[in-house]
């Protein structure tokens, strides 16, 4: 059987062709391994962190921790003043972003063991600026706290309403919820509620 002889024309053919393959794999390689080179980020993270202030008559204003305020004995009508605002607390090691804030009072009463009594109580909410705006049980503020900074105050005093039982004290626990102002979108995810809109 006779062998089939192909040009030596082809045969160079091929041999550039591999060559130019060859070539631009190489090339695209070599650009791809150049971009994808690592990146670092200098950003910090920002971080919530709000805390309830209660101001004293005698003193400066100190952090209620446990964001209980405990009024003691109190009748019925009676007005009891209590100063409250919202801190967004900043610090090196924590830094913190700007802040809308809301809160939301829950009335308890106490026996002089500190059990909750079941009678249900009424307290009116005095509050102190037009910057806090109630909606559906809701204080919202409508404007974002900077880091470091106070709210206005959003209580001034607290006044039962209703029949307040013998030796029991009222309780107001303080539930304050704090959310990144940048982007608003987040705000209103979270709460369905846009708090720069609200009006007094």
């Amino acid at each position: 059987m006779k062998k089939i002889k192909f040009p030596k024309k082809r045969n160079a053919v091929a041999v550039g062709l591999s060559v130019l393959c060859l070539l631009t794999f190489g090339g695209v390689l070599a650009l791809v391994s150049h971009q994808t080179a690592v990146a670092e980020n200098s950003f910090k993270i920002g971080h919530v962190n709000i805390g309830v202030i209660e101001q004293k008559k005698s003193s400066k204003p100190l952090e209620d921790k446990d964001n209980v305020l405990e009024y003691g004995e109190i009748k019925k009508d009676k007005t009891v003043e209590k100063k409250v605002s919202i801190k967004n607390i900043d610090s090196d090691s924590y830094p913190t972003v700007d802040t809308y804030v809301r809160v939301q009072f829950v009335a308890a009463l106490r026996d002089k063991n500190g059990n909750g009594v079941g009678t249900p109580i009424q307290v009116k909410y005095n509050t102190a600026s037009s910057k806090w705006v109630e909606k559906d049980g809701y204080y919202y503020y409508t404007e974002a706290v900077k880091p470091d900074e106070l709210s206005e105050l959003l209580l001034e005093s607290v006044t039962a309403i209703s029949e307040v039982p013998a030796k029991t004290s009222l309780e107001i626990r303080v539930l304050a919820d704090g959310i990144q102002a940048e982007p608003i979108d987040a705000a209103i995810e979270a709460w369905g509620i846009d708090p720069t809109k609200l009006v007094p």
